[in-house]
């Protein structure tokens, strides 16, 4: 199953799945068989720092160089705090 902002549909075997670098491209995938594995291909370019934003949650990851952090927004506090 797709949950994409749009909504949820459901995913089959051959589909192609794109999610653009913005809000509207925020997605979760999962698997709802219960006897089937969920198998796919996962490419993305190659960029020093990747961001995402899970509105579910309501956290924000970061991965600079593959080290990744998870944060939660309600713990975002001024730019200038503690400088």
């Amino acid at each position: 199953m797709l949950k994409t902002p749009s909504g949820e549909r459901p995913v089959q075997a051959g589909d192609f799945l794109f999610f653009p670098a913005q809000p509207e491209g925020a997605h979760k995938l999962t698997n709802t068989s219960e006897t089937e594995l969920l198998v796919y291909l996962d490419y993305d370019t190659c960029h020093d720092v990747d961001v995402a934003f899970y509105p579910d949650s309501e956290k924000i990851g970061v991965w600079p160089d593959g080290q990744g952090r998870v944060y939660r927004l309600a713990d975002e506090v001024d730019y200038y705090e503690g400088e």
